[in-house]
């Protein structure tokens, strides 16, 4: 092999390394699907939809917000696991059931709130979307009129972030049974256009097409 042939070869190998060197910069860097964070007011209305997800930065990667289950769905005993498991998660977040850090407290009307620790709501905008997309007006009035509003609501959004609402007993929510295979055990009933009813561990939920989205719209004992 002569010199210049050496060179050519040593030359390849440095590159060679070099990219993969790289590759592996760039996988280490690799953005994750999601990051909890806030929307910015001056952020487009659109902005954090999986179409059109928010930047966050280099390092931390994206963020897409909760859409809700598409009416597109007409699998119903998956829209109503998938429903159900959200809906037992804003009955306890309604009665202040949430990670929550206690050590960081604010108070308001003699009041005492502690700072939510769950990156899914960096504020209450968060909130009242995951909320809203996943129930109706009229069931939020009904069921939930306190949390998101009032004198004294469940949440309140101070400078510094999301706080809830002191309780010392953690709530149960509605303790759906589940099936061997962690799925929620229900039945179908009731199926009409744009509507139909689930049976679950004692309670009928009435789940319709709102705009495209899936919502509970009632829940009866």
């Amino acid at each position: 092999m002569n010199k210049k042939t050496v060179i050519i070869a040593v030359t390849l190998l440095v590159a060679i390394a070099g990219c993969v060197e790289l590759k592996l910069i760039v996988d280490k860097n690799q953005k994750p699907d999601s990051i909890q964070v806030s929307l910015s007011e001056d952020a487009p209305q659109n902005a954090g939809r999986k179409e059109n997800p928010i930047v966050v930065s280099q390092s931390e990667g994206l963020k897409y917000f909760y859409e809700g289950v598409s009416a597109s769905e007409k699998d119903y005993q998956k829209v109503g696991n998938d429903l159900l498991t959200v809906l037992d998660k804003i009955e306890k977040m309604s009665q202040c059931t949430i990670t929550k850090n206690a050590d960081i407290k604010r108070e308001e009307n003699g009041v005492e709130y502690y700072k939510v620790n769950d990156k899914s709501f960096g504020s209450l905008s968060d909130l009242k979307s995951y909320v809203k997309v996943s129930v109706t007006d009229s069931l939020l009035k009904e069921r939930y009129s306190g949390m998101l509003d009032g004198d004294a609501p469940v949440f309140k959004e101070f400078d510094d972030g999301l706080y809830v609402k002191r309780r010392n007993d953690p709530a149960k929510g509605f303790e759906w049974e589940k099936n061997p295979d962690k799925t929620i055990k229900l039945a179908v009933t009731g199926k009409e256009e744009g509507k139909f009813k689930t049976a679950a561990t004692g309670y009928t939920i009435e789940i319709v097409d709102e705009g495209g989205i899936w919502k509970v719209n009632a829940v009866t004992k």
